[in-house]
């Protein structure tokens, strides 16, 4: 009996795992311009990638940043790291991003919603698409 528990609680993690970073999408309301431009310096910022890397960084006052990564497996002999970085809003109020990671460069602009004290980025404004989970906190 406990063998099958332990599968049924394998199988349910490894659905979990599998669908990575992205948000059940509720109700959620898009964040304007000036909603970012008060909310978002000074956030400590924290997402995972969807190769499923955690990654934390500051949103400095002065646009800039200092970003750090560790791996979804810790033992799994990749040790992450770090990189210097910066962040700004888009004329079009999306919350970019842009780090300089030691092996490749990452750049992108999301568009950010609040759901209750949650937050998720999407690529659409529409907030009926596909986002991913992103940790904010002062």
């Amino acid at each position: 009996m406990k063998r099958g528990l332990m599968i049924v609680a394998g199988v349910a993690l490894g659905v979990s795992a599998a669908n990575g970073p992205a948000v059940a999408q509720e109700t959620a309301v898009k964040l304007s311009k000036a909603d970012l431009l008060e909310l978002m310096p000074g956030q400590k910022v924290m997402h995972v990638s969807k190769a499923g890397n955690t990654r934390h960084w500051t949103n400095e006052a002065d646009g800039s940043l200092f970003a750090s990564w560790a791996p979804i497996i810790t033992g799994s002999g990749k040790f992450g790291g770090s990189g210097k970085g910066t962040w700004n809003i888009s004329d079009d109020g999306r919350y970019c991003v842009k780090i300089d990671w030691t092996r490749a460069p990452e750049k992108w602009c999301r568009f950010i919603f609040r759901s209750g004290n949650d937050y998720s980025m999407g690529g659409s404004d529409d907030p009926a698409a596909e986002r991913e989970k992103l940790g904010l906190q002062k």
